[in-house]
């Protein structure tokens, strides 16, 4: 009689097995996630001899792809081992892959939720008795669906023009001033091209016209990239969150500019930097809730599975998750949504921004507001943690280096801080830090500064002089009911302006005369500055902004 490979003895009792646990009754279903006892529970005795402790043949699944066929040993402690992959031919993925989970699994990991030693970004391992199938779920399980994650140019490029001009005139008395302004943006090949200028004649003496060329570059897209060359002012682009500094602002440069760009990215939904999965043990229909509301409900097949989660609305919030089979809610589970807002490809956790070049006025006969000096900085944004975004900053502007950093943290649903550090040579040192906490119809906002302003040298020693300005302030906004709200503010200063300041407003939407009107009524005590003799600022502000006529057409009353 010819000898039969243990493995196929194996596959044969576990077809059988899955085959008694099919037929068990649907109310003997158990919940999801079960270990296996509790799998084996009411198959029959001698099953078990064959189930336990010895070589079975399984599908080996990762992230829903077919790793390969392979044997496994599973423990009444809930592990598992892997001995071997025996078949791959119809798998697509590398034969790196399966060495390296072969290497994970080799000493036997816990089933279920993953809990230490996660390499790889595992998130969890599940065995479904029906069919025989060893399911991973790492953190990537979205990250893989085969879709174009960017939109490709013509080979062949493109050519073109847009124009794009305003004027504006004022007359007074015998005065005419004016401005005008164009834009032109063309395509030449892969390459898009801007230019700005501007001209303007304002009521000074010499009574001259201005001109001022305010950008002209080229600007090449690549998926995940752009590059600038040209004439431009350096600025953020794409960044969350960029770092306050203290000094000059970076001016019209001539020179070149290197950063991240999503300007090419396909927004086919983003999916949660921590994916969510069930275990049915029969096809069945998933429920997602938020605050008790079902948002999202889709149909799942038996095994462990990870849930579509770019259908979901962005933000960071708690899910309950509802699993129904045959028409009966088998288990329950919370879970997180983590889906930055202003994050758009959570992959990629670098943002940034490169510049240099050289400060300088192109075709500008305009006075100049900066040195003609040589222009650097680097701008980046990195995200921490999808709650949690560090944004840092170096650059060059007159001769001057600044530095700044700053980190811009969701704590929790309802509380947000945002923090912020930051020096300039020859300028001063600051930071400063913000609490913002989401009431039930309204907000709560908690901020204070400080900074310290280089004032010049002492002459002992040549020690600076500095001048210390600081402010707190705590405000509210309350929602009253559908269309009133109320608002106050507290604030205390020290430095350009001394003492307490109080405001209050109410806000109204209603009707009159049969059109939309919006009413503000606003009371404040402030502290006194320069511009008002050091004496304290009191007043009311009563405002009206309502709709005359056809669309487009408003009339605003301030008193």
């Amino acid at each position: 009689m010819p000898s039969i490979p243990t493995y196929a003895v194996t596959r044969r009792w576990g077809i059988a097995l899955g085959a008694c646990c099919a037929l068990l009754p649907a109310w003997a279903a158990p919940p999801a996630a079960l270990n296996m006892v509790s799998q084996a529970q009411g198959l029959p005795k001698e099953f078990e001899a064959h189930f336990f402790d010895v070589p079975l043949a399984v599908r080996v699944d990762l992230d829903g792809r077919y790793l390969g066929d392979a044997m496994v040993v599973l423990s009444r402690a809930s592990q598992v081992q892997l001995l071997e992959f025996t078949d791959t031919q119809e798998s697509r993925e590398p034969a790196q892959l399966r060495s390296r989970w072969l290497q994970r699994l080799a000493d036997g990991r816990p089933l279920g939720a993953c809990v230490s030693d996660c390499a790889d970004g595992l998130q969890a391992i599940h065995y479904s008795l029906v069919n025989s199938q060893l399911s991973l779920v790492t953190s990537s399980a979205e990250a893989n669906l085969e879709q174009p994650r960017y939109y490709s140019l013509p080979e062949q490029g493109s050519s073109g023009l847009l124009l794009r001009n305003q004027l504006n005139l004022v007359r007074n008395g015998s005065q005419t001033n004016g401005r005008f302004a164009a834009q032109g943006q063309g395509s030449i090949g892969n390459w898009t091209t801007l230019a700005d200028a501007q001209f303007d004649r304002g009521n000074d003496q010499s009574d001259r016209v201005r001109h001022r060329l305010d950008q002209l570059y080229a600007e090449r897209l690549f998926d995940q990239q752009f590059l600038r060359l040209g004439y431009f002012t350096p600025s953020a682009q794409g960044l969350t969150r960029q770092p306050r500094l203290l000094g000059s602002s970076p001016d019209t440069t001539l020179g070149v500019m290197f950063g991240s760009s999503d300007s090419l990215l396909i927004d086919n939904g983003q999916a949660s930097a921590t994916p969510v999965y069930v275990t049915p043990n029969r096809p069945g229909v998933v429920e997602i809730y938020r605050n008790g509301v079902l948002i999202n409900s889709q149909p799942v097949q038996a095994g462990l599975q990870t849930l579509d989660t770019r259908v979901l609305p962005g933000g960071i919030y708690q899910i309950e998750v509802r699993l129904l089979e045959d028409g009966q809610e088998t288990s329950r589970s919370d879970a997180f949504i983590y889906k930055p807002s202003n994050w758009s490809n959570p992959d990629s956790r670098w943002r940034y921004n490169v510049y240099a070049g050289r400060q300088s006025n192109l075709l500008s006969n305009w006075d100049k507001d900066h040195q003609d000096s040589l222009g650097a900085g680097v701008l980046a944004n990195y995200l921490l943690h999808p709650r949690a975004v560090l944004g840092v900053s170096a650059q060059r502007v007159d001769e001057a280096i600044q530095y700044g950093t700053s980190l811009d943290w969701d704590a929790f649903d309802q509380l947000k801080l945002y923090g912020n550090v930051y020096r300039s040579d020859n300028q001063g040192t600051g930071y400063d830090l913000q609490v913002i906490s989401n009431l039930p119809n309204g907000s709560l906002v908690a901020s204070h500064s400080r900074t310290w302003i280089d004032t010049g040298n002492s002459g002992w020693r040549g020690a600076r002089r500095q001048q210390e300005i600081s402010q707190s302030s705590l405000s509210l906004s309350q929602r009253l009911d559908a269309r009133s709200t109320a608002s106050l503010r507290l604030a205390h200063s020290s430095g350009a302006a001394n003492g307490l300041g109080i405001d209050l407003g109410w806000s109204c939407y209603g009707k009159l005369g049969g059109s939309d009107a919006n009413w503000r009524l606003s009371l404040f005590d402030r502290p006194g500055t320069a511009s008002t003799s050091d004496s304290r600022n009191r007043g009311v502000n009563l405002s009206l902004s309502m709709s005359l006529g056809g669309p487009g057409q408003r009339i605003d009353l301030v008193k």
